[in-house]
């Protein structure tokens, strides 16, 4: 959004549940009302940020409605298990170890339909243009052996873990996943994702420079023939990408 040369190719992985925002009180129940009042830590500046507008937003709950507290990385768990924040907005492994943490004292408010988080490969532009090979070798080859070792290999990998976790006495708890697809791709809706996040900077929640914004977020996504390879044409469905133009 501020215009920095960055290239945009391509999204690798899609996560339905990547935030979630959890409170550590008893006597509450996971509607959005109960965020009314109550004080949110969360990375300002990150997508757990942006995910707590859309929650809100989505809720019909204004943002002056709840307290917002920035918290660095770090502190993310130890500021909602000391009472410091009623609740965080964060993701995994943050969440996994709240949950845990917490047991039956952790209220979980999420809704997987409002924002789905994507893993993208990006890097700078000059870098993208003068090194065509590596472009093309991660779709067309790194990621398709590292999917097929997700979904052959380390399922074995996480039973093994479980039941060493269960022989030492500790309760295994399933984390949250939401992987809902590991295929390289393209996709119209990272324009949209792309589009929504600049209209939420220019409600100044994050304020920056207007000068250098980015009038047009197609000017930095690229396409290239290891992604044709991998996918074919149904691997690029952003208007205006879907061809042969760069």
């Amino acid at each position: 959004m501020e215009g920095k040369p960055v290239a945009v190719s391509p999204t690798v992985c899609e996560i339905e549940r990547g935030f979630w925002f959890i409170a550590g009180k008893t006597g509450l129940s996971s509607t959005p009302d109960d965020l009314r009042g109550k004080t949110i830590g969360l990375v300002v500046g990150s997508a757990a940020e942006f995910f707590l507008h859309v929650y809100l937003t989505t809720s019909y709950i204004s943002p002056k409605d709840v307290r917002i507290v920035g918290l660095p990385t770090d502190n993310v768990v130890n500021a909602l298990l000391k009472g410091e924040v009623d609740a965080v907005s964060t993701w995994a492994p943050h969440t996994i170890v709240l949950r845990d943490r917490l047991g039956g004292q952790a209220v979980i408010f999420h809704d997987p339909n409002i924002y789905t988080m994507t893993w993208n490969i990006a890097a700078r532009a000059d870098f993208v243009k003068s090194h065509p090979d590596p472009r093309k070798k991660i779709p067309a080859r790194s990621l398709p052996g590292a999917n097929r070792f997700i979904a052959n290999i380390l399922p074995r990998h996480a039973r093994s873990a479980r039941q060493e976790y269960r022989r030492g006495g500790t309760p295994f708890r399933e984390g949250h996943g939401g992987i809902i697809a590991l295929s390289p791709a393209l996709d119209q809706s990272l324009i949209l994702n792309l589009e929504d996040q600049a209209r939420w900077d220019d409600q100044g929640v994050r304020p920056a420079s207007r000068e250098d914004r980015a009038s047009n977020f197609l000017d930095f996504i690229h396409t290239d023939a290891g992604l044709k390879a991998v996918r074919g044409p149904e691997g690029i469905t952003i208007v205006g990408k879907s061809r042969n133009r760069k």
